[in-house]
């Protein structure tokens, strides 16, 4: 309802299969619908600051920037989690981030305007990331890195082998493989701030931030976010 000029239409029409279609979105841009996963991605873009998209780039802007993402329709794309709701809204200014499950970009980019000195951005897939990072000239910032994070890359060994160092900020959403990347975990000291996104429930991700002072948002038996963070 606070995505689309005539949501009653657009539910009319997706709820029958009519597509394409032209939909009108409340910021006066018109988009064509060609499926319902069309239909719900832009209502995720809601009360952003958009100058133009389609089912391929989103140009929008943040920050007194223009952004431009390149990205797949069919993947799931968190740009309004991300830009509207700051789901990762920490402290990073002058801090290194690894951000482990860094998709198309839209993190790294985040923590990047956002005033880190450094992020590391690991993903299996990093097509669209290096594409947009390139797109948004911070490479200087950003270092994308192919890599299947879990048990054989885990907390310990991404430390150590890219000499993360004291008071870093570590980020985590790969859909699952959280419960490995801190299947060792000696060296979570030198992080200050940790966000991890569960998608089995919590298990024994909360033991391990014993420290920390630890904020859950969401089902502990199902999918969520964790917040922690030292006092000091």
């Amino acid at each position: 309802m606070s995505a689309y000029d005539n949501p009653l239409n657009v539910m009319f029409r997706t709820a029958l299969n009519r597509f394409p279609f032209t939909a009108k979105l409340r910021n006066g841009l018109e988009v064509e619908i060609k499926s319902k996963r069309h239909a719900y991605f832009f209502t995720t873009l809601r009360d952003l600051d958009i100058i133009f998209v389609t089912d391929r780039f989103i140009l929008f802007r943040y920050m007194d920037r223009v952004l431009k993402f390149y990205f797949d329709i069919n993947d799931f794309v968190a740009f309004g989690e991300i830009f509207r709701e700051g789901i990762y809204d920490v402290d990073v200014k002058g801090r290194t981030v690894v951000d482990v499950g860094a998709g198309i970009g839209d993190s790294p980019i985040y923590f990047a305007l956002n005033g880190a000195k450094k992020v590391y951005a690991f993903d299996v897939n990093t097509t669209y990331l290096e594409k947009n990072i390139g797109e948004n000239n911070l490479k200087d910032v950003i270092e994308p890195i192919s890599c299947e994070c879990g048990l054989s890359n885990n907390l310990d060994v991404i430390t150590l082998k890219y000499n993360i160092p004291s008071g870093s900020v570590l980020k985590v959403d790969c859909e699952g493989c959280e419960y490995g990347f801190f299947s060792t975990a000696s060296l979570i000291n030198r992080y200050h701030t940790i966000i991890v996104e569960y998608h089995n429930g919590v298990q024994h991700l909360a033991d391990l931030l014993r420290g920390f002072n630890v904020t859950i948002k969401g089902n502990k038996k199902k999918i969520g976010l964790i917040y922690a963070r030292r006092s000091t």
